[in-house]
């Protein structure tokens, strides 16, 4: 009987340490930088998932590129601060660590020939 309430409650615990965490993501393959936020993107041939990513300003961003399509992708986003990009080869992984731009909505593209005109779109939302 106590076994069972002891499994009970590091369950309970389990779960808040999860749901709590300022940055989880649903696939759980990426970590976020310290004190940062994880967000992960599964590219596939020819669309983002999700396409749009709302992400928090001020805190480092750890994004994961999930390719899972069979030719090359990435994820780019342009603001007055620069570019992000994150290049990956079908079927890889590829994670970047940045500061996000201002505060404001950013158009997401594959800047892969033809990828953005077959839909290859998203957008970066900074609150």
């Amino acid at each position: 009987m106590k076994r069972a309430v002891r499994v009970v409650c590091v369950g309970g615990l389990m779960l808040g340490v999860v749901s709590c965490s300022p940055a989880s993501s649903a696939s759980g393959a990426n970590a976020p930088a310290a004190g940062g936020q994880a967000v992960t993107v599964t590219m596939t041939d020819f669309q983002f998932t999700p396409a749009d990513v709302a992400i928090k300003g001020g805190m480092p961003v750890t994004l994961t590129a999930a390719n899972k399509g069979v030719i090359e992708h990435n994820w780019v986003v342009r603001s007055a601060e620069g570019t992000i990009q994150i290049d990956a080869r079908g079927g890889q992984t590829a994670s970047k660590t940045f500061a996000p731009p201002s505060s404001g909505t950013y158009a997401v593209v594959c800047t892969i020939a033809g990828h953005e005109q077959a839909g290859m779109v998203g957008t970066l939302r900074v609150e």
